[in-house]
């Protein structure tokens, strides 16, 4: 079965994203809790989730011994539209934590640029610090 090339692309984006904004030496711990994570709140409850749209959309159950067995006819509108449904709000509950860790990282840049800054130019934290203390321009 063939690789879909945008979940390539989201797989490429993901461990540029996440190997950016991890410590080095957290790299190794974090990636065995983000495997633990994809299958705890990925794998084992995914198959679940789709089969319960999928079961939503069943029109005609087939009865064995008085109890419901497999689905006999399915209304396909409701099935399509529960499926893409559960994998739109998938992707862009996706699309909102990357941004979140984007918006993070741009952040974290900022203040590594700012920090730097102050460290090649003493005067300016002289100044700023002396300009924060003193009690006539808060008054």
């Amino acid at each position: 079965m063939s690789e879909v090339p945008c979940q390539g692309l989201a797989k490429v984006t993901f461990s540029i994203l996440f190997s950016r904004s991890i410590q080095p030496e957290d790299k190794s711990f974090a990636v065995g809790i983000q495997f633990m994570l994809l299958r705890v709140l990925a794998w084992m409850p995914g198959p679940v989730l789709y089969g319960s749209a999928i079961d939503t959309s069943c029109v005609l159950w087939e009865r064995r011994c008085g109890r419901r067995a497999a689905c006999r006819y399915y209304d396909n509108t409701r099935f399509r539209h529960r499926y893409l449904g559960l994998q739109f709000f998938f992707e862009v509950g996706a699309f909102l934590c990357f941004g979140a860790v984007l918006l993070i990282l741009r952040r974290q840049e900022r203040e590594a640029s700012k920090a730097e800054e102050t460290k090649a130019d003493p005067e300016k934290e002289k100044l700023a610090g002396n300009s924060s203390k003193s009690p006539e321009s808060k008054v």
